[in-house]
């Protein structure tokens, strides 16, 4: 009898066709948070080297503060308009940084670092060689336009490699250089100048650029987080649907969240707290070159130091609790972070006061230099608060948010900076920071208001 041939595959077809069909299926892939494509040890370097790179900014602005009557004398003009060219730097900071956050969210962070850095740069070179201040004012125009990039790309990165719980903290970090580079500035600049010229500060300041340069093209890699994940192909991206794929926007697109009646308060806020310590800073620097007091380059530059550890400390202290802001209250809302930060914030318009009544009544330094920490700690608490707030609340348009809020920021630094000494000619100086301080607890009052407002919102029915 025939042997009867069967269609039904034996256990060693079976097997081998399993074999095929586990072969043929699509690997699992290992799933991985957006946060979580760098190692630990990338994400302390990243940090670190951008705050690092952060530095020039705030070191630009002040570094010729102790020569700004040295200035005035070499190129033939007058003190007020040496200050102007440092109103005219904050102004283009405040301009261009509308600029900066648009295109670092569309093409990049790399590629926008790197152009703007190589512009401040030449700027800076160029600046060696003013023979008047016209010169000086259109070359400060270009620094202050080009290195406003290092604060809109740095904070995009934070936004980039930190999730919402540690950004408060990592906001913090980043501002320490920030506030260090504002001490250091005065402080090398009064040494500079004393001992070189005020032509040296500027080419300290190229030659600072250049190395960051150079190392941050070698060693900080991409971190805008479309861009990562497309180039992260052997794991799965957790967050993968909610990252857009970045598109250009209009430049000025980011004033859309200065009308924004849930955002304006703290920007506002935080923009004439930001202010107050650049005008103390600047005055601070012409009331000691000034009798009775006559003090030489570095004793101003050394003068500024109190101000730089209380900015320091308060930094440190505001992003730490503005990561834990969610614990103080039983709801859990976005606004809880900036509570610790609003509430230090009324160091300012007290240390404002005492600063401009002091240094008119007496001639004493040592109590307006003190008033003068406390605002500076008092706004550097409020500071990582409302970054970290803005970019939690615009995940995908970290850099433009972020834009808009140092826009702001360095644009009423530079308006009140530009009316400082006139007023005060006319005013005296107690009654204009007294104005100062009123402007400082006006925006705080629509501060509390907002936060509360947002709190009835999560209050039961």
């Amino acid at each position: 009898m025939d042997r009867q041939i069967s269609d039904t595959p034996n256990d060693e077809e079976r097997s081998e066709e399993n074999v095929e069909n586990i072969n043929l299926s699509p690997p699992v892939l290992e799933k991985i948070s957006i946060y979580d494509v760098f190692s630990e040890s990338q994400h302390k370097w990243i940090l670190f080297y951008i705050s690092v790179t952060v530095i020039i900014l705030p070191f630009s602005d002040t570094v010729y503060l102790p020569a700004i009557h040295t200035i005035a004398i070499d190129l033939n003009t007058t003190d007020a308009l040496v200050n102007l060219t440092i109103s005219l730097y904050l102004l283009f900071v405040g301009i261009s940084s509308l600029i900066w956050g648009v295109v670092s969210d569309r093409w990049g962070r790399n590629i926008t670092m790197r152009i703007g850095l190589v512009l401040f740069l030449l700027s800076s070179i160029l600046c060696i060689f003013a023979t008047n201040i016209v010169m000086l004012s259109v070359l400060r125009i270009f620094q202050g336009s080009s290195i406003s990039v290092t604060m809109v790309v740095g904070q995009g990165i934070i936004a980039d490699i930190y999730p919402a719980e540690q950004r408060g903290w990592a906001t913090g970090i980043f501002f320490i250089p920030v506030l260090l580079g504002v001490v250091l500035g005065p402080t090398v600049g009064g040494i500079l100048t004393f001992y070189l010229s005020w032509r040296s500060t500027f080419t300290f300041q190229a030659i600072l650029t250049f190395v960051i340069l150079i190392i941050y093209i070698f060693t900080i890699p991409e971190t805008q987080q479309y861009k990562v994940m497309i180039k992260t192909v052997d794991k799965k991206i957790i967050e993968r649907d909610e990252i857009l794929e970045p598109k250009l926007y209009n430049p000025f697109l980011p004033l859309k969240y200065l009308t924004n009646l849930s955002i304006i308060p703290y920007i506002l806020s935080a923009s004439t707290g930001f202010a107050s310590i650049i005008i103390n800073q600047c005055l601070l620097a012409i009331i000691l070159a000034e009798p009775p007091h006559n003090y030489n380059e570095i004793e101003i530059g050394v003068s500024n130091i109190p101000l730089s550890i209380g900015e320091i400390i308060g930094c440190v202290l505001g992003g730490y609790f503005a990561d834990k802001g969610d614990k103080l209250f039983k709801n859990h809302r976005l606004e809880n972070r900036l509570v610790p930060g609003t509430l230090c914030f009324m160091l300012i318009p007290i240390g404002l006061y005492i600063y401009g009544w002091t240094f008119q009544l007496t001639p004493y330094v040592s109590i307006p230099i003190i008033s003068a920490t406390a605002v500076a700690f008092g706004q550097a608490v409020y500071r990582p608060a409302v970054y970290s707030y803005l970019t939690i609340k615009e995940q995908q348009n970290s850099a433009v948010i972020s834009s808009a809020n140092n826009s702001l920021n360095f644009i009423f630094a530079a308006i009140g900076l530009s009316i400082s000494v006139p007023l005060i000619n006319i005013i005296n100086i107690g009654p204009f920071f007294t104005i100062i301080a009123y402007i400082n607890i006006l925006a705080i009052i629509f501060t509390f208001k907002q936060i509360i407002v947002v709190e009835h919102k999560y209050q039961p029915l």
